[in-house]
């Protein structure tokens, strides 16, 4: 899996809202590799610290089944 190096710009940013900013995404186990990936990211507290870099995997593209599309018309 390829990965990539994210800084964080922002204060009171936790680690969850990274991968969300980023990808617009909310990947389930996403921080915990995050955190495996750097060692001492959990001893920043809640907050991370600004600019701080961060390794992290590129989540998979998942396609949205045809199913989710919903076609509203307004004039029949």
């Amino acid at each position: 899996m390829a990965t990539e190096k994210l800084i964080v710009e922002d204060e009171y940013t936790v680690a969850d809202l990274l991968p969300y900013r980023r990808y617009r995404i909310e990947a389930e186990g996403y921080v915990e590799a995050m955190l495996d990936a750097n060692p001492g990211l959990a001893d920043d507290g809640i907050f991370l610290a600004l600019g701080r870099e961060i390794v992290t995997d590129i989540p998979a593209k998942r396609d949205a089944p045809a199913d989710t599309v919903r076609v509203i018309r307004l004039w029949d």
